[in-house]
């Protein structure tokens, strides 16, 4: 089952409220006397249900269980994508366990930037969703989505790296002995990423990177990133 975020604590009596009590009462069905995997200030914690009302549950606190966030800070900062594959990476990347995503708008972006901006909050909730899903004590931050430039601007990784289809430093040897705690990470757009953004990545202090030898989708690149990212420096060895 799903982590659940109570709403209140008070020692250990806890208080779920809102979309979280409807999901528990209508999707789940939760009975008294069940447990449940809950979160309060990030903190995961085990609880058993002890009351049920139409618009609320309320549940003792037994125990706080191990924390299930990576010590990693990954920023995922995606260029952004056309039709459902937006949605789809930002859901994938929040199960993989990214910090924060920062969606790019590219000068071979397909979808016109204010699009994108409409659909924030659904974007979101995306997240939220994926969230809950995967038993996640905290919803990554999906930040408005921002020119090539300023997304640049906003890097906050200790190591900096942009994907590049036409190669760079071998991933391997950009990830061997490296020992930090965060992690920004840029991928192209369907076309790819220019050679000026590229330049102006590396001015940054961006780190080229290449893919291997075979071209991958868009978001395929960011997932596998990802994915090898948690596994080289994360907690998924």
């Amino acid at each position: 089952m799903p982590r659940f975020s109570l709403t209140s604590l008070d020692e250990h009596r806890g208080v779920i409220t809102g979309d979280e009590a409807r999901h528990l009462l209508r999707v789940h069905r939760v009975r008294s006397g069940e447990r449940l995997q809950v979160s309060w200030q990030l903190a995961p914690y085990e609880a058993v249900v002890t009351e049920l009302w139409p618009d609320r549950v309320e549940v003792e606190v037994l125990k706080q269980t191990c924390g299930v966030e990576p010590a990693l800070a990954v920023q995922l900062m995606p260029a952004i994508l056309k039709g459902d594959k937006m949605e789809m990476v930002i859901q994938k990347a929040v199960e993989l366990g990214v910090s924060s995503i920062w969606p790019l708008y590219c000068h071979r972006s397909i979808v016109p930037q204010a699009k994108v901006v409409e659909r924030a909050e659904r974007l979101r909730k995306i997240a939220a969703e994926a969230a809950k899903q995967s038993g996640r004590t905290m919803v990554p931050t999906v930040a408005t989505a921002a020119t090539f430039s300023a997304g640049l601007a906003s890097a906050q990784g200790e190591l900096r790296l942009i994907a590049h289809e036409k190669g760079g430093e071998n991933l391997w040897q950009a990830l061997r002995n490296r020992q930090v705690e965060s992690v920004s990470l840029a991928v192209g757009p369907e076309g790819g990423f220019t050679d000026g953004e590229i330049a102006e990545a590396e001015g940054q202090g961006f780190v080229t990177i290449g893919l291997g030898p075979r071209i991958l989708r868009a978001e395929t690149a960011s997932l596998a990133l990802l994915s090898i990212l948690m596994y080289h420096l994360g907690d998924m060895r």
